[in-house]
C-alpha cells in the first residue's frame, strides 16, 4: 500500500512539472517577436561573455588581470551584434535549419580575420592572438546546441517531436528524392501532425543504403515491397526535376497498389523558396502525359470573345460552366447562358453575377441567361437575331454513356 502511494505520488509529481512545463512553454511562444528575440540576443551575449573567458582560461590557465573588462565586453559584442545583423535573431528557433548555421559560420570565419587583424594592429594587444579562435569555436558550439534544444524542448512540450506515436490521423510517407528539395521537405514535415517520414527512394543507386536525417534511403526498385512493409500511405514525389517519363514509370509500377502519389512543383514554381508541406499537391495528369501541353493562344480567345456577342449552351454543365468562367475573363460584350436545366442554369448564373459586383473589370458585361433546349431550333434562331450573336460554343451533351445507352429515345430526340 505505502509502495502504491508512492508511486502515485511520483506520477502525480512528474504530470504536474509536465504541465508546468507546458504552461511555460506556451507562455514564451505567445511572447511578442521582439521580446524573445531581445531575451535571445541577452542570453547569448552573457554566454558569448562565457565562452570568452573560457578561452581566455583554456589558452593561458588564468584570464589576466590586465585585460580590461571593456575590452572583454567588445570581445564579446561584436559576434553578437553581428549575427543580430545578418538576421539571425529573425528566424523564428522551433523552424531552425543547418543552412542558418552554415551563414553563422561563414561570419565567424570572417570575425577571426577582424579579430588577428585588430589584435596585430593593435600595439598593446591584451588577448592572444590563438583566444579568439578558441572563442568563436565555443560560441558556435553554444549557438547550435541550444537552438537544436529549444527547437527540441518545443516539439515535445506540444507533442510534436519525432518520436510521437502515429496516430490515425498520420499518415506513413515515403519521400521520393533525396536531394535538396526531399531534404527540406522532411524538415517541413517534421512540424505536421498528417505526415510521418519512413524512408526515402532515390534514382541514384550510389546513395542506397545511405541515410539522411535517420531515415534510410532506399533504391528504386525497393519501393512497392517498402509500401506494402511499412504501411505507406502516401508517396511524396520530391524531384522536380523529373521528367514526365519517369513520373509515369512510376506511376504504372504503383497501379496496383492502395497508395497517393503526390508532388512538388517545378523547379521554375518553386523558384527559390523553401520547400514546405503547402507545396505538396496531387500528381496532375498534365504531368504524366508523353507529350507537352499546348497552351491557349490569347490572342486567337480574344479575337471570337472580347467585345462581343457570346453564347454557350449547356452553360450549367461541368464543361460549358468552366467555358462560361473562361470566356468572362476574356471581356465579351454579352455573355448568353442557354440551359435546359433551371437549377444548373441558376447556380452558373449567380456564380458569374457576383463575379461581375467583385471585379470592377467585369461590370459592364451583360449576363443573359435562358430556359431551353438546344433541339428547340425556332427557339435558338431567335435568340441569335435577338441578341445579335457572334460566336457560339455548343457545350450541350450527354457524356455518361451508360445512362444515355439507358434511355435511347431521349437520345435521339
Amino acid at each position: 500500500m505505502l509502495i502504491k502511494t508512492e508511486s502515485n505520488n511520483a506520477y502525480q509529481s512528474s504530470s504536474g512539472f509536465n504541465q508546468w512545463s507546458k504552461r511555460v512553454a506556451l507562455y514564451l511562444l505567445s511572447l511578442p517577436r521582439l521580446t524573445k528575440s531581445t531575451l535571445l540576443f541577452s542570453i547569448d551575449f552573457a554566454m558569448s561573455i562565457f565562452c570568452l573567458l573560457l578561452a581566455l582560461m583554456l589558452r593561458q590557465g588564468y584570464v589576466a588581470s590586465h585585460i580590461s573588462l571593456a575590452a572583454l565586453a567588445f570581445y564579446a559584442f561584436v559576434p553578437v551584434a553581428s549575427l543580430y545583423l545578418i538576421g539571425f535573431y529573425r528566424s523564428a528557433s522551433r523552424g531552425f535549419f543547418d543552412a542558418v548555421m552554415g551563414r553563422v559560420l561563414q561570419l565567424f570565419f570572417l570575425l577571426i580575420i577582424v579579430y588577428q587583424v585588430i589584435i596585430y594592429l593593435s600595439p598593446s594587444a591584451t588577448i592572444p592572438r590563438s583566444a579568439p579562435v578558441i572563442f568563436l569555436f565555443l560560441f558556435f558550439i553554444w549557438l547550435w546546441n541550444s537552438r537544436l534544444m529549444i527547437r527540441a524542448l518545443l516539439k515535445r512540450l506540444q507533442g510534436t517531436g519525432q518520436n510521437r506515436r502515429p496516430n490515425a490521423c498520420c499518415d506513413n510517407v515515403i519521400i521520393y528524392g533525396a536531394g535538396e528539395a526531399g531534404r527540406e521537405l522532411l524538415e517541413s514535415l517534421r512540424h505536421s501532425y498528417q505526415y510521418n517520414v519512413v524512408a526515402y527512394i532515390d534514382d541514384d543507386p550510389q546513395l542506397t543504403g545511405a541515410y539522411l536525417h535517420s531515415k534510410q534511403i532506399y533504391a528504386a526498385h525497393a519501393l512497392p515491397w517498402l509500401i506494402e512493409k511499412l504501411n505507406v500511405a502516401q508517396v511524396i514525389l520530391a524531384m522536380p526535376s523529373m521528367s514526365r517519363g519517369r513520373k509515369k514509370q512510376i506511376m504504372d509500377s504503383l497501379s496496383g497498389i492502395s497508395v497517393k502519389i503526390k508532388d512538388l512543383p517545378s523547379l521554375r514554381e518553386l523558384a527559390d523558396e523553401i520547400v514546405t508541406v503547402s507545396h505538396i499537391r496531387p500528381v496532375d495528369i498534365l504531368d504524366v502525359l508523353e507529350r507537352e501541353t499546348v497552351e491557349p493562344v490569347a490572342e486567337l480567345l480574344q479575337k471570337n470573345i472580347t467585345g462581343k456577342n457570346v453564347l454557350v449552351t449547356g452553360a450549367g454543365g461541368s464543361i460549358g460552366s468552366e467555358l462560361c468562367r473562361q470566356i468572362i475573363k476574356n471581356k465579351p460584350k454579352c455573355l448568353v447562358l442557354y440551359e435546359q436545366s433551371e437549377y444548373a442554369l441558376y447556380t452558373i448564373d449567380q456564380e458569374l453575377s457576383n463575379l461581375k459586383k467583385a471585379d470592377a473589370d467585369y461590370h459592364n458585361i451583360e449576363i443573359i441567361s435562358v430556359i431551353g433546349s438546344v433541339s428547340n431550333e425556332k427557339k435558338l434562331i431567335n435568340i441569335f437575331e435577338k441578341n445579335h450573336i457572334k460566336t457560339i460554343y455548343h457545350a450541350a451533351a450527354y457524356k455518361h454513356v451508360p445512362i444515355v445507352e439507358s434511355n435511347p429515345f431521349e437520345h435521339h430526340q
